[in-house]
């Protein structure tokens, strides 16, 4: 098993720790923004805000996991001329 070579285990926990990281933060944000809400302002403004971070999370949670597993590659990989294209491309299509 892979899994138990150690280097091996490094470099994944290496990999998904940002992403782990990124996601416990989205969800702890999304999580204070239902209890004030809530509090606040009532229960149509609790489902409106519910409703903008379900819609909005999985393009966060989309764009900064994929920044952040395939920036080198792409750095290496693709020149800086076709680079800005795919962004804007990326952008528009979200």
């Amino acid at each position: 098993m892979n899994f138990l070579n150690k280097n091996y285990t490094k470099e994944c926990l290496t990999l998904a720790l940002p992403v782990m990281l990124t996601q416990v933060g989205q969800v702890s944000v999304n999580l204070f923004d239902n209890i004030i809400v809530g509090k606040l302002l009532g229960a149509d403004a609790l489902a409106s805000v519910s409703l903008g971070n379900a819609v909005f999370s999985p393009y966060l949670c989309w764009h900064s996991d994929f920044r952040l597993l395939f920036r080198r590659w792409f750095q290496k990989h693709i020149p800086e001329k076709i680079m800005l294209p795919l962004i804007l491309f990326s952008a528009m299509v979200l």
